[in-house]
């Protein structure tokens, strides 16, 4: 039997936990209309959230809230400062109609997620009943929420060996689902092939999966202490690079920081600095060939 798409029906809340950090989905639609979220969130359903809300509805019409421009991705969504709040705003390019906007109170605890009724009936008039939160607004709504509780995302893929965690960041084309088919060929249990999320806590950092996968499909609620962290270098034979702490600028290059918000890039780039300082960095220079685990045993 299909598994039945994620959603949140009209007065349902449904609530999550990534990193660590609760999230509830509170979907106060008049219409009557369900919200769908990815699929990949299942495995993060969780029964209770008290870190961030999240209250889902819609207007008629939605009007574009005035503010000083923050960022414009030149493609469908930007972000402008209204007052103490932060608003995203969602187009259609081809017709400019605003669909979606997501107005958020100071501290990315508390946010409204507007839905355009008349831009939806015209954009997806087939999907009157089901309306879905448009890419990427989850991921903009929570890297400042992960920020404000230590813990930043990367462009990475995650695998445990030795019960230990071990991140490999890359840019697109570095090899990370590469990566996480020769971990999951070898056995290793892996937390993502696209972004991890790396937490400090009161002992350690951690290693953790989060709902955004890449080209594997790679999705787990898992989380473990972080023994290491790799900067990908595809080669003809695996090699491991000598600990460098001047590989900082090459992870954070493939940190995501929202710069257009000073205070959230701010507190990242001090989780970062303590990142760097505890938890080993090295070369990782591998090929689409066995053995990788053994050499990663010795990291882990």
């Amino acid at each position: 039997m299909t598994p039945s798409p994620l959603s949140v029906a009209a007065g349902e809340a449904r609530s999550f936990a990534v990193a660590g950090v609760g999230v509830t989905f509170v979907n106060e639609m008049v219409s009557g209309a369900r919200v769908r979220l990815p699929d990949s969130y299942q495995p993060f359903l969780a029964r209770e959230a008290a870190d961030v809300e999240i209250r889902l509805a819609s207007r008629n019409r939605l009007d574009p809230s005035p503010g000083v421009p923050l960022y414009d991705s030149n493609l469908h969504w930007r972000a402008v400062s209204s007052g103490r709040k932060t608003v995203f705003q969602f187009h259609h390019p081809p017709t400019g109609l605003l669909y979606c906007e997501a107005v958020v109170e100071r501290g990315f605890s508390r946010v409204e997620i507007l839905f355009s009724e008349a831009s939806w009936r015209e954009l997806a008039p087939s999907a009157a009943e089901s309306w879905e939160i448009p890419y990427p607004l989850d991921q903009l709504l929570l890297v400042p929420a992960l920020a404000l509780r230590d813990a930043l995302l990367l462009h990475a893929c995650g695998g445990v060996v030795s019960n230990r965690g071990l991140v490999f960041a890359g840019h697109s084309g570095e090899g990370k689902t590469t990566l996480a088919g020769l971990l999951r060929a070898e056995g290793a249990p892996l937390l993502s092939d696209e972004r991890i999320a790396v937490r400090k806590t009161e002992r350690r950092f951690v290693a953790c999966g989060t709902p955004w996968p890449g080209e594997g499909d790679v999705v787990s609620s898992a989380s473990h202490p972080l023994a290491g962290m790799f900067i990908l270098r595809k080669a003809p034979r695996h090699a491991l690079g000598s600990a460098a702490p001047s590989l900082a600028a090459d992870l954070l290059a493939r940190a995501i920081v929202p710069y257009y918000l000073p205070d959230i890039a701010a507190r990242i780039l001090d989780v970062f600095s303590e990142l760097a300082s505890e938890v080993p960095l090295r070369e990782l220079h591998f090929a689409r060939s066995p053995g990788l685990t053994s050499l990663l045993r010795a990291a882990a």
